[in-house]
């Protein structure tokens, strides 16, 4: 099977993560405290030994973070995908 770079695809690069997202409109004090909460979680001793111990790797990030990274990735996968005709079903 040929690399993504012998597949016509040089210079591609992809990281893989999870993200805990909420609806639209969650009002920011609610978001805030979900922010808080996620990031005190992720700092502790116990969540980050379990995820290493998954095979993770633990960061945090906050959500404008999230959202720039995916902003700036999407218009790359689209291209990517509709180059190799990657169509969703």
């Amino acid at each position: 099977m040929p690399t993504v770079a012998e597949s016509g695809f040089p210079g591609f690069a992809a990281d893989s993560g999870l993200a805990i997202v909420a609806p639209r409109g969650l009002p920011a004090d609610a978001r805030a405290r979900l922010h808080e909460a996620l990031g005190e979680a992720m700092a502790a001793p116990e969540v980050r030994s379990k995820l290493i111990a998954s095979g993770l790797e633990p960061a945090y990030e906050p959500a404008n973070a999230v959202l720039s990274r995916i902003e700036d990735e999407l218009p790359r996968m689209r291209a990517i995908a509709q180059r190799a005709n990657i169509r969703a079903e």
